[in-house]
């Protein structure tokens, strides 16, 4: 799990273009060896790949499941259909 605030590296942009690397709110935070989780925050993990949807248009942005953050794939990221 990491914790918020998280920097992560941009594959690509669904909407318009920004840097390539952001950093992000997560639905995790820590301190004094103690971990809050939000409920409906984001919870990733190193290495892996999330769609983000911030529901904020400045850093760090806010995002949560209920925003219609997932995880996905790279086969997702880059348009494989696994087929072939």
């Amino acid at each position: 799990m990491v914790l918020s605030p998280a920097r992560v590296n941009v594959i690509r942009y669904v909407k318009g273009t920004g840097p390539g690397t952001v950093t992000v709110a997560t639905g995790a935070t820590g301190g004094a060896g103690a971990v809050t989780v939000i409920e409906d925050g984001i919870l990733p993990g190193v290495h892996q790949f999330w769609e983000i949807y911030a529901t904020t248009a400045g850093q760090p942005f806010q995002t949560s499941i209920c925003a219609g953050s997932h995880q996905v794939s790279l086969h997702q990221i880059q348009g494989d259909s696994g087929t072939g």
